[in-house]
């Protein structure tokens, strides 16, 4: 029986320690949680918002992922579209539903964020290796100036996003850097890990996404 989101999850458990916890916008270091869930067994997941997910023989889930205020995020299907300023393109913002047609990856972080300035290069040789994937690398509450500058020293070239007021944190639930989100080449939510991740977790995520989606695909 292969647990594909249980693999998830403990990525998400071996991130925890190379994670900054956000609490209401305000930062703090501390012990760290999953994303949405705790482990409780072998073989299931319960979510922090009372709800459940579980992993079968088919590699089915189902269940709420993220619920915050008016926007509700469900595990499978689309996520709600969101705009933000493109760090690239001052005056100009990025659009989810551009990328429609490439598999994306969202990761919120911030430059005070040690954990996060570890994993971008990681970041970087994913996106240089994978054609057909998209990162989204969202800055939170953080000016453009110092954006711009931590962009250009790294030699980074994925698109950046501000998310100036953290709008887009709250509706995503987030609640440590770096947290990264996973979108098939349709729009739907396929998972999240929440924690530093190196390429080689990447690409194993990576496949369960491309996996996910023939699952969807074919119901």
């Amino acid at each position: 029986m292969k647990k594909i989101w249980i693999m998830l999850l403990m990525l998400t458990l071996l991130g925890l320690v190379a994670c900054s916890k956000v609490e209401d916008s305000n930062v703090d270091s501390g012990d760290e949680k999953p994303l949405t869930s705790e482990v409780n067994t072998a073989d299931e997941v319960t979510s922090k918002e009372a709800v459940s997910s579980k992993t079968s023989d088919e590699e089915i889930i189902d269940g709420n992922y993220f619920v915050e205020k008016d926007v509700e995020l469900k595990l499978n299907e689309i996520v709600p579209n969101f705009s933000l300023e493109n760090l690239d393109l001052e005056g100009g913002n990025i659009t989810l539903e551009d990328y429609r047609g490439k598999y994306i990856l969202i990761n919120f972080w911030a430059t005070w964020c040690g954990y996060c300035k570890d994993e971008m290069p990681d970041l970087q040789a994913f996106a240089d290796e994978n054609s057909d994937l998209k990162i989204i690398a969202v800055n939170v509450e953080e000016s453009r100036e110092l954006v711009e500058k931590y962009i250009s020293e790294g030699g980074y070239t994925f698109d950046v996003a501000l998310d100036s007021d953290g709008d887009l944190l709250k509706s995503y639930y987030i609640s440590s850097f770096p947290t990264s989100i996973f979108i098939d080449r349709y729009g739907n939510l396929i998972g999240g890990v929440q924690g530093l991740m190196a390429k080689e977790e990447m690409e194993k995520v990576f496949e369960y996404v491309k996996e996910q989606e023939e699952i969807i695909l074919n119901k």
